[in-house]
């Protein structure tokens, strides 16, 4: 039965990230549709709302109280929608400065911003940051999950990645053509309640299954619903906005703050060793991100959060590392599996942008990346090839990631060769540490003697250790 279960799971790990690395293929498409092509310097949502997303290239750096304002027309002539301001803006050649008239809580006023091309650089750098978090929180979630799947945390942490990885990956469609913005709301309402999910289970279990599923789901199900109700009212959108922004801030802060506890209270020194680089990466991952997220929020959207992509990696990579090292969820099958999907979908990804970039380029063939019919030439052959590949590239992950550091024979003939040569109880003592320590790379070690009153400690290693 069990083992019945733990398949059944896998399956579905599977069907998941392969709809995951779909999402990924139709938003990247979206993404590469921009390359080459004039743009307003900033992005605009369905609703025209300014996007709070900008590089120091851009032209609307200098004009940060844009974000999150509404463009209401473009040398004077009233815009309805966000394709219109792009309309425009592709007519004239990059560098063209248009007037733009922008509303904030009710009042307007006036910009004027020179169009920017968008580059390759200008992809990589704001989309290739988006695909590459999403695909490795799916990967490292999903993973987790499917080889531990009776396990609370496991859950907790699938949720947890496969919500960033679908808020990250339909961020590439946010700017345009808006057709994945309101699975991109869901999931942004929805990052609050994984993250808080997480902090009541991780490194220890807070309360009742139940109640940490209503505690951190039923709250934040009610600001989708109000989310999804005004997502398309450029006058409210802002405010519902920044408090997600505001509930993600805090409730990644309850996550920091729960493992930091958890390590400093921890009684085992094996559950400080396996929570040490998750606090680690946490801290690295999101308390930069968590200060650029709560400032843009009080500031009204005014400074930029495509940022924090740059380092929110660094969690799930962390609980990749411990899992690997420290053996977090005692299932060190994790890393490989979670590395194995992560390469295979990076390949993918790499070879579709590079063939898109390609044609575009060398062969002069405009638009093939956001073309139909070579998407879908892509996707068949990748479902061709893939079979014969997959099974290469899991050798490799197997050899390179999870091979033997030491000869179980080897090792066992030099002990017994050591043991067999003394009758020294002390370089007896030695050897029985020696081996261990350096084989199993153990930090501490020791070894007990039977006394007249109990065991009795007779050689440690380190000595001072």
């Amino acid at each position: 039965m069990g083992a019945s279960y733990t398949q059944r799971a896998r399956l579905a790990a599977a069907l998941i990230l392969s709809a995951v690395v779909g999402l990924g293929v139709v938003s990247a498409r979206a993404g590469i549709a921009w390359v080459n092509r004039p743009f307003p310097g900033f992005f605009l949502l369905r609703n025209r709302v300014v996007a709070s997303v900008s590089l120091p290239s851009w032209p609307v750096s200098a004009f940060s109280e844009v974000f999150q304002a509404t463009v209401v027309a473009v040398d004077g002539v009233p815009a309805a929608q966000a394709e219109d301001v792009y309309r425009v803006v592709r007519q004239r050649p990059a560098g063209t400065i248009f007037e733009y008239t922008f509303e904030h809580h009710g009042a307007r006023f006036v910009r004027r911003i020179a169009s920017h091309l968008f580059t390759w650089g200008d992809a990589v750098l704001i989309f290739g940051v988006y695909l590459f978090d999403g695909l490795v929180f799916a990967a490292i979630g999903v993973g987790v999950w499917a080889l531990s799947p009776r396990r609370a945390t496991t859950w907790a942490l699938n949720a947890l990645g496969l919500c960033v990885g679908v808020y990250a990956l339909t961020a590439m469609d946010l700017y345009g053509p808006h057709v994945l913005f309101r699975l991109h709301a869901l999931a942004e309402s929805f990052l609050p309640a994984v993250f808080l999910h997480l902090a009541l289970l991780f490194p220890v279990r807070r309360m009742r299954l139940w109640r940490v599923i209503a505690a951190s789901y039923v709250p934040f199900g009610l600001l989708a619903v109000v989310y999804q109700t005004w997502l398309d009212e450029p006058g409210r959108y802002p405010a519902v906005h920044e408090l997600a922004t505001l509930c993600l801030t805090g409730t990644g802060l309850c996550l920091l703050a729960g493992v930091v506890v958890g390590y400093v209270r921890a009684p085992s020194e094996l559950v400080r060793h396996r929570v040490r680089i998750v606090a680690l990466g946490i801290i690295a991952g999101f308390l930069p991100s968590a200060a650029v997220l709560g400032y843009s929020a009080l500031t009204e959207g005014q400074v930029p959060v495509n940022v924090v992509g740059y380092t929110v990696c660094l969690f799930p990579l962390s609980i990749a590392y411990a899992v690997r090292k420290r053996d977090l969820f005692a299932i060190d099958a994790l890393v490989q599996r979670g590395l194995y999907y992560t390469i295979l979908s990076g390949l993918v990804t790499a070879v579709y942008l590079l063939l898109a970039a390609l044609g575009t380029h060398v062969f002069n063939l405009s638009g093939l990346g956001s073309s139909p019919v070579f998407s879908l030439t892509f996707t068949l052959a990748a479902l061709f090839f893939l079979p014969a590949f997959r099974d290469r590239l899991q050798r490799v992950v197997d050899l390179v990631f999870g091979r033997k550091t030491y000869d179980a024979e080897e090792v066992l003939a030099a002990a017994s060769t050591a043991l067999g040569s003394t009758f020294d109880l002390n370089v007896i003592l030695g050897v029985t540490l020696r081996f261990p320590v350096s084989v199993l790379h153990l930090e501490h070690a020791a070894v007990f003697l039977r006394a007249a009153t109990g065991f009795e400690e007779a050689m440690r290693e380190p000595a001072d250790g």
